[in-house]
């Protein structure tokens, strides 16, 4: 992967989560990956991109997708029938009601299970 990628990668995920509520060593990457850039150590922050995005990628983290909270409604709607494709009538999602804050509780708890 290109060093532009990384880095887009990197700036991606730290800008998608909550760092605070990160591993304690993944806290340590993203800061020192933070004064990398703005050292303008190129060498350095390309090293720790590369280590984020390995990461972020076994924590599960897709570069381009949406967090569910920063989703629109008709998003969340259409997220909400992507998961419940193929499955089993008792395994469907189900929100209490139709309206944002609803779809988002309903797979914010598809999530956790």
């Amino acid at each position: 992967m290109s060093a532009e990628k990384l880095i887009e990668q990197a700036d991606a995920y730290i800008a998608s989560v909550n760092v605070d509520e990160l591993h304690v060593d993944v806290q340590s990457l993203a800061a020192t990956y933070e004064a990398r850039k703005a050292e303008e150590d190129v060498r350095g922050q390309v090293a720790f991109a590369r280590a984020i995005v390995r990461r972020a990628r076994a924590a599960g983290y897709e570069p381009g997708v949406k967090a569910l909270g920063d989703m629109t409604a008709a998003e969340l709607k259409d997220e909400l029938e992507r998961r419940n494709e193929g499955r089993d009538e008792a395994d469907l999602i189900v929100p209490t009601g139709k309206n944002k804050p609803d779809l988002l509780a309903a797979l914010e708890a598809d999530d956790a299970e």
